[in-house]
């Protein structure tokens, strides 16, 4: 889907949301509360509840109001990242810094790097986790495959390398082998580096979602101080998200939404939170309460960021819908037979759509069709291995997974009966399709090594 990047001054060529969103109280607990992540729904941060020298990890699956403590160990656990169901964090347990991470579908927790060196400010992106790594004396960045259980290295230039993100298989980082800090990528498939952005000045806290970059930059410090740049890695090139006359940092991006921390009003009301909305070239005061609104986080649903020493968050608007007209409930289907599945979509336009599929209502899912052309109907075979009356269907935009929709209700997918031996057409019962195939294999022989075996 190509976007309109093309935005050398705002006030030109974007409209302007003047309205804070409404604000949702995420932790307003007494206590401290930092360092906030966010994926979907679920928000998680670094909490000292329980003494400031136990610092530990707690999370809120919004718009839930029951809290959920994720880490309780002895010692820091601060810095989360969360992916899915999946949170990692810097952990302190053992004296030095560790990475850990706890699955909360497996109600599980694994020590992903426990090197006697220092690793800190982990990142998760689907099955990979990324970190920095002071294992060689300075910061690299190293992996981790959670499919393989397996570690690996991503950069150990002698220069240092720091600030690491991840989205399906592009990691970034700031990087400084160069008279400047620079932002660096690395595909994981092709195990090739690429520079994203080297100018003369210093760039600094990427993030990505999708194909594209974000990061903070100073190429115009004399003019504007801290501005935002964007670049798209599917071909479009660099381009200005925010060349405010004050300061803009720590950018988050998710989908069509970049979302920073901003400086304009803060003689008015201090550091503030804005946004844009790179499809509709929107830009969005999400917040202007008085105080300081710092550290952002964002997701396909909710923005989530530091207020004093709490945190809270906005709702973002859904701009487009999918709904699933069928099957919707009470169909019986034969295990690996094709069937058609239709939705409709209403909103912004959905170029693509993901087809799922769930054997035990809703509990767990496999894809059937990962990026389906968004016509509205598509032919899918259905497993062959099911037997289960608890059956659904998803349908979710390919490029927002979070803009979905699940059957009303559960169908039937069974597998026939084996003493029906007469069935020789597969297709669940005995009828003249069958007879037909008998009557044209009468008296063929089927030993193809004894010639005299059909004279018995």
């Amino acid at each position: 889907m190509k976007r309109c990047l093309m935005m050398l001054c705002l006030s030109v060529c974007v409209s302007f949301v003047n309205a804070d969103w409404p604000r949702i109280d995420v932790c307003i607990h007494p206590s401290k509360q930092d360092a906030p992540a966010i994926d979907g729904n679920l928000a998680v941060w670094a909490d000292q509840r329980n003494g400031t020298l136990n610092t530990n990890i707690y999370g809120r699956l919004l718009p839930d109001v029951n809290e959920l403590a994720i880490c309780m160990a002895p010692g820091h656990q601060t810095q989360p990242a969360v992916s899915g169901q999946r949170i990692v964090w810097r952990d302190k347990r053992n004296g030095n810094q560790d990475i850990y991470l706890f699955d909360m579908t497996a109600n599980t927790e694994i020590p992903i790097c426990v090197d006697s060196a220092n690793q800190e400010n982990p990142d998760i992106g689907g099955n990979i986790v990324v970190w920095e790594d002071y294992r060689g004396g300075n910061m690299d960045i190293y992996g981790y495959n959670l499919d393989t259980m397996t570690e690996f290295p991503i950069c150990t230039d002698p220069a240092l390398q720091y600030q690491p993100v991840v989205s399906g298989h592009i990691v970034v980082w700031t990087d400084q082998r160069n008279s400047s800090t620079d932002i660096f990528g690395y595909n994981l498939l092709t195990r090739q580096e690429f520079v994203i952005c080297s100018d003369a000045a210093n760039q600094s806290f990427p993030n990505i979602s999708g194909a594209i970059v974000v990061w903070q930059d100073e190429r115009n410090q004399a003019v504007s101080g801290r501005d935002i740049y964007g670049f798209d890695l599917s071909g479009s090139g660099e381009f200005a998200v925010c060349t405010d006359p004050e300061y803009q940092n720590y950018p988050v991006i998710c989908g069509d939404y970049v979302v920073w921390r901003d400086y304009r009003n803060t003689t008015a009301t201090g550091y503030d939170i804005y946004g844009l909305n790179l499809k509709t070239q929107t830009l969005m005061e999400i917040c202007t309460a008085g105080g300081d609104q710092t550290f952002p986080a964002i997701s396909s649903q909710y923005a989530v960021w530091q207020h004093g020493e709490d945190i809270v968050g906005a709702q973002l608007p859904i701009h487009s819908t999918v709904t699933v007209l069928y099957p919707n409930g009470g169909q019986m289907f034969l295990a690996g037979s094709a069937q058609m599945v239709q939705w409709n979509t209403e909103g912004d336009p959905v170029d693509e759509v993901r087809i799922d599929f769930s054997a035990d209502n809703g509990q767990s899912w496999q894809i059937l069709a990962d990026a389906v052309a968004n016509t509205g109907s598509c032919l899918m075979t259905l497993p062959s291995g099911i037997h289960s009356q608890q059956c659904l269907v998803r349908v979710r935009s390919a490029a927002n997974l979070d803009v979905m929709d699940i059957g009303d209700d559960v169908f039937t997918v069974f597998q026939c009966a084996g003493t029906l031996t007469a069935d020789l057409t597969g297709d669940c019962f005995v009828n003249l399709a069958d007879f037909a195939v008998m009557a044209d294999q009468w008296l063929t022989c089927g030993n193809p090594y004894d010639p005299f075996w059909c004279q018995q």
